[in-house]
């Protein structure tokens, strides 16, 4: 019976710290922010990276909104991307929740591997599927969603390193 109450204090101590490191882990995080790119500063990182600009495309497809961005959207090879600036991030947090809804209905598949991180001004969403790579992320009031087949997903990554987003 003694050995079972202090198994069961460890059990207890173990919980409470893994929940109280989590919190903290979750609270530093959470407060981190990212400056808004804009889309001057966009278009050049995508110009250096060799992505040819054609504004009639979107992604995803008619976002809401996106008659009050200023847009940008670019292709390379298999690589699409799109970026909106706004002048306020309720716009831009809409696209973002768009992509992933036209995401989830045309382009999910089970055992895809979904990885999501935030903080306080920004929200990123990346899908590894068999066949694509899918990312959206919104900063303040800009969004930017893309797609790509596995294997070009690193330029999409140079191009957010370019404007600081990751």
């Amino acid at each position: 019976m003694k050995g079972k109450k202090v198994l069961t204090s460890i059990v207890n101590v173990v919980l409470l710290f893994g929940i109280t490191a989590g919190l903290f882990y979750w609270m530093i995080n959470s407060n981190e922010t990212k400056n808004a790119a804009s889309t001057m500063e966009v278009e050049t990182a995508l110009t250096g990276f060799g992505f040819a600009i054609h504004n009639d495309i979107s992604v995803p497809p008619d976002p809401p909104y996106s008659e009050y961005a200023n847009k940008i959207s670019a292709e390379k090879d298999d690589v699409v991307l799109s970026f909106y600036e706004f002048d306020n991030n309720t716009y831009s947090r809409a696209v973002y929740k768009a992509f992933i809804s036209n995401f989830y209905d045309t382009r999910y598949e089970s055992g895809n591997r979904i990885v999501t991180e935030g903080g306080k001004n920004y929200m990123y969403f990346a899908c590894n599927g068999r066949r694509y790579y899918s990312l959206t992320m919104y900063v303040d009031n800009t969004v930017i969603c893309a797609y790509c087949d596995i294997g070009s997903e690193s330029i999409l990554q140079d191009v957010l390193s370019k404007i600081n987003y990751i």
